[in-house]
């Protein structure tokens, strides 16, 4: 059916208005219209004193009539503006899919070729000047007959949003929340209204053999007008310069389209460094990030064995190194390798990041969850903060950022900065479960309720909205509660040791120790006791009143290095141990003093 579908049509019916007003095609009709009655009203008054036969009018009138559909196709083949042409400065390309395969190569990177300028806009007279102009930039969808190329499509509109996250004054909506766009069905401005921006930047990504194409335009979202489009095709060796010469062009169109003052200070070739020129390797790359941007233990695998495919055939590639900082980092603090594994191998690829590319945002952030892991409070949110100045569209960063403020006792700041991620990613999950729990460690437990209740209703399948919720009841004393929200199992897998360690701690406090004993009880390979990090331990012996093996358990999680130790300073179900000299012992080893946390 070559990806053939009823919504994808329906949702191309409904772009069809706007694709009429950008190619003038209602202005030329209305033209043609008015024409043709002044013809007619001229005729009809004239004929009758010339003597022409009356016949002649009403053939007059049916070949106006005739005319008509004949104008209006006209208007549309040949409205579209200079836009059209490949961005990267070659010859004009055929919009029916095809493309001549022989190129006529002019200058190499086009200088102003596929640029509208404000003044000939569709729709618009003038410069605008917004105080905080928005964009999204949606995944290119995948046009190719085997549609296994949607990565391509992702890395595109992700090198997109790290470049236009470099202009001043302009507002870039992360990837989680446009990604949600991927299936072209919503309207444009659908999209734009749920994700508040002023502008969608959107396209395609085709590849049969070696060959791709692959289309853009720039959408003013309010007026549903095209202000710049564009179409290449390249082999996919090409696909580099390909997503350099698209980001050049939609940078220069925005410019012209909102004025200078939110032009870059300097040439936007592309992100800082730490790319590949090496096709093969920056494909690998992309397959990587897009199996990382899924976050199950085996795909962080999958990830790993990607990038360094990758870093195989260009051992300089600082984004690959990044990538496998990432996962390894993810695949530590979930527990699902040991500190001694994970941090290990997390540590060296970050550092061989920034050796290679110290302005590369991707770097920055694989470092500071390095430093986090290590239990360098300070070095992990300047690092966040560096990552942030780099490229402010990166919202995992600020994200984590204000988990960080929060665990080190600073909530005001960790309110503030995950607004600012909500600003830029308002449909992230986690962005959006990360202000429940912000909120949790404040103390103000209405509110982190509040958040963690939408968050489970909306993200159920969201392991980490459950725990939030669970931790609530318990807080507010009610582990009955918990243990209802509690004893749901994730979809498509069985509960993580932290919610298995939180159902057992709220079933002993709620007087169904048998029932939490069942849990404890149970074989290391079915999840049970054996197999929780020291930590998760002393939550269940907190669940059972046992202060003194709780303790025993954290000071065994502070000596190896356990990456949940982050949360000890804020975390109320330790509030029990608070004040006990071997618990503030504990803190004081993990760096929680009162001046412990202070930015570099």
């Amino acid at each position: 059916m070559n990806g053939f579908s009823w919504p994808t049509l329906a949702a191309s019916a409904r772009r069809i208005p706007g694709q009429l007003r950008s190619r003038g095609v209602f202005r030329a009709g209305l033209a043609y219209l008015v024409a043709s009655g002044v013809i007619v009203q001229v005729s009809a008054a004239t004929f009758p004193a010339l003597t022409i036969p009356t016949w002649v009018l009403s053939l007059e009138i049916l070949f106006l009539a005739l005319g008509f559909p004949v104008a209006v196709g006209v208007a549309w083949s040949f409205g579209v503006p200079p836009q059209t042409r490949d961005w990267l400065g070659m010859a004009t390309l055929d919009h029916g899919g095809g493309g001549d395969p022989s190129f006529s190569p002019r200058a190499p990177w086009g200088s102003g070729h596929g640029t509208v300028r404000a003044s000939d806009a569709p729709g618009s007279s003038t410069k605008r000047s917004p105080a905080a102009p928005a964009i999204a930039a949606l995944p290119f969808l995948d046009r190719s007959p085997d549609g296994s190329h949607q990565f391509l499509g992702d890395g595109v509109a992700d090198e997109l949003i790290g470049v236009l996250a470099r202009m001043p004054g302009l507002r870039v909506v992360a990837r989680t929340s446009s990604f949600g766009f991927r299936d072209g069905v919503a309207d444009v401005r659908e999209i734009a209204h749920r994700l508040g921006v002023d502008f969608l930047l959107e396209g395609s990504v085709r590849v049969v053999g070696d060959r791709m194409r692959m289309t853009a335009q720039l959408i003013e979202a309010r007026a549903g007008t095209v202000v710049w489009a564009g179409s290449c095709e390249r082999t996919l060796v090409d696909l580099i310069e390909v997503q350099q010469g698209l980001a050049r062009e939609v940078v220069g169109a925005l410019c012209q389209h909102l004025g200078q003052s939110f032009c870059p200070p300097n040439d936007l070739p592309g992100r800082s460094g730490g790319g590949s020129d090496n096709p093969t390797a920056h494909k690998l790359y992309l397959r990587g990030r897009a199996r990382w941007n899924e976050r199950t233990p085996h795909a962080l695998r999958q990830a790993i064995r990607y990038f360094e495919r990758a870093l195989a055939l260009d051992p300089l590639f600082a984004q690959a190194h990044a990538g496998i900082a990432d996962a390894n980092s993810i695949l530590t603090e979930h527990g699902i390798v040991p500190p001694s594994e994970g941090l290990a191998r997390a540590r060296l690829a970050a550092a061989e990041a920034i050796r290679l590319a110290p302005d590369l945002s991707e770097a920055r952030m694989a470092e500071a969850l390095v430093r986090q892991l290590e239990g360098d409070w300070a070095g992990a949110a300047g690092e966040f903060r560096a990552a942030i100045a780099l490229n402010p569209a990166l919202a995992p960063a600020r994200q984590r950022l204000a988990l960080l403020l929060a665990w080190t006792g600073r909530p005001d700041e960790a309110r503030e900065v995950i607004r600012d991620a909500l600003a830029i990613d308002p449909l992230s999950p986690a962005v959006a479960v990360s202000e429940g729990w912000i909120e949790y460690y404040a103390r103000d437990l209405d509110l982190a309720q509040r958040r963690l209740g939408e968050a489970v209703e909306e993200y159920p399948w969201l392991e980490s909205a459950r725990c939030g919720l669970g931790l609530v009841h318990l807080s507010r004393g009610d582990p009955a509660q918990a243990v209802e929200v509690l004893q749901r199992a994730p979809e498509g897998g069985a509960p993580s040791s932290a919610q298995t360690a939180l159902l057992s701690h709220a079933l002993a406090r709620s007087g169904r120790v048998a029932d939490a004993l069942e849990r404890v009880d149970a074989p290391a390979s079915e999840g049970g006791f054996a197999s929780f990090s020291p930590y998760y331990r002393a939550v269940v012996h907190l669940g059972f009143g046992e202060r003194e093996q709780a303790l025993a358990a954290l000071e065994e999680a502070v000596a190896e290095g356990a990456p949940q130790r982050a949360y000890l300073g804020v975390e109320p179900i330790f509030d029990p141990l608070r004040g006990l000299p071997r618990f503030t012992r504990i803190l004081e080893e993990c760096g929680f003093t009162p001046r412990a946390f202070q930015d570099r």
